[in-house]
């Protein structure tokens, strides 16, 4: 897994196999301490395996980590509101998809994370 800051406020992550092929991508767009999905893909023989569920742990870290934005939060981009993006958000949710309020957000895995004094 890698994950780049590119132009402005765009993060690129993704999931390569050994020979650098891609079979997970995650771009992401922050604002006023948040940031979302702007296109979220696994490719069709990795789907089911927790790629993007990875990649996105990763990003919610690392936005909470953020230097410039501290404290931001990883919430559902539009582009992800219809379709395989429901399932892999519903799982983070602690009620019912119809019972969605704003400001459900990704949660923060430390459990993933070694601490290094």
């Amino acid at each position: 897994m890698t994950a780049t800051e590119e132009r402005g406020p765009m993060w690129s992550f993704k999931i390569t196999d050994n020979e650098g092929k891609r079979r997970a991508f995650a771009p992401f767009e922050s604002d006023l301490g948040t940031i979302a999905s702007v296109g979220s893909e696994t490719e069709e023989p990795y789907r089911r395996r927790g790629y993007m569920t990875a990649l996105y742990d990763m990003a919610a870290r690392l936005a909470h980590d953020d230097k410039e934005m501290p404290g931001s939060i990883l919430i559902q981009g539009g582009e992800e509101e219809d379709g395989m993006g429901d399932l892999l958000w519903e799982k983070i949710y602690t009620k019912p998809r119809e019972m969605k309020v704003q400001g459900d957000f990704w949660r923060i895995r430390d459990d993933l994370y070694e601490v290094r004094e």
